[in-house]
């Protein structure tokens, strides 16, 4: 076993005092007493007493707990790595990777809170333009029913129907939630873009083999970092689409969306976004009052995390 050193090991936490008494009960054994073991550690007994007791605020000194671990007996299970331990203290290498994953953690957590300020917003801001909405919520499946390929694959955060006086149009929108971060690279932001396309491929495959089955849907990726949003568009310049897709960029601050771009395609022209239609009700109203408007036809409900 390697040797146990006090500075590779850094304080992460507070101790649990549980843990600390019955890993000093343990160093003492049942054949001497608390004051013994005090004496044989040298430390004072009021100390080891106030320790067992779990009677002290901060983490107990490196010190004094490598003088109990020089103290335990042949056999016994508790040495200077599991003190440390009780004392909320660990590797610096295992407090890095501790550190990167509570960071991933809350990134995936802030990540899945702008997703569903994403939804509200886009709903709110449709609602606010009397567009009535049709289905909303996370669909199990495709929209696309007829698909020899592609039916049954889930490639949406969100989807609704739009009534038309032509046609009905089902709206499927991811929400790309992530922001450039101050430790991001450009290598890094256009992997992230990447990523998307590898991601959505199914998309842009079934639009390009079965189109007709695409007729009647559009897809949006939405977007809360401007950066991300006009990478995205740059990348997909290139495409050759034939159905309706869009990008749209969110401003979480003031709840709306900033702007829509809507992707050139052979089967349809490009139209106004229905984002930039004038908005009929006033303009105090606050989050999530849109969404009290009746549905046309049907409600599936908002899909929880």
């Amino acid at each position: 076993m390697s040797e146990i050193r006090a500075e590779d090991f850094v304080q992460v936490r507070p101790p649990i005092k549980e843990m600390m008494t019955k890993a000093i009960n343990d160093i003492k054994g049942p054949n001497r007493s608390m004051a013994e073991l005090a004496e044989a550690a040298g430390i004072s007994t009021s100390m080891l007493s106030r320790i067992v007791n779990g009677n002290y605020t901060k983490p107990i000194s490196v010190e004094i707990l490598q003088k109990l671990a020089a103290c335990s007996p042949e056999g016994c299970p508790v040495d200077l790595e599991i003190l440390f331990d009780c004392n909320g203290m660990m590797t610096k290498e295992d407090a890095a990777r501790r550190s990167m994953m509570e960071r991933r953690h809350q990134r995936i957590m802030e990540q899945r809170n702008r997703r569903k300020d994403m939804r509200d917003i886009i709903t709110d801001e449709l609602f606010a333009r009397g567009i009535a909405i049709k289905k909303l919520g996370v669909p199990e499946k495709s929209e696309v029913h007829n698909s020899k390929l592609f039916s049954g694959v889930r490639v949406c955060d969100m989807a609704i129907t739009l009534p038309d006086n032509k046609e009905y149009i089902e709206w499927g929108f991811s929400m790309l939630s992530a922001v450039h971060e101050e430790d991001d690279t450009d290598r890094d932001d256009a992997f992230y873009i990447r990523r998307i396309i590898d991601n959505y491929a199914v998309i842009f495959l079934q639009d390009a083999w079965e189109p007709e089955d695409s007729k009647h849907n559009k897809f949006s990726f939405a977007f809360v970092d401007e950066r991300f949003y006009e990478m995205f568009i740059d990348a997909l310049q290139v495409a050759k689409l034939n159905n309706r897709m869009s990008a749209i960029l969110i401003n979480l601050s003031t709840r709306k969306v900033v702007k829509e771009y809507n992707f050139p395609c052979t089967n349809f022209a490009v139209t106004e976004s229905l984002f930039e239609m004038p908005v009929h009700q006033e303009e105090e109203h606050g989050k999530g009052d849109f969404r009290q408007m009746t549905f046309f036809d049907g409600f599936n409900g908002e899909d929880t995390e």
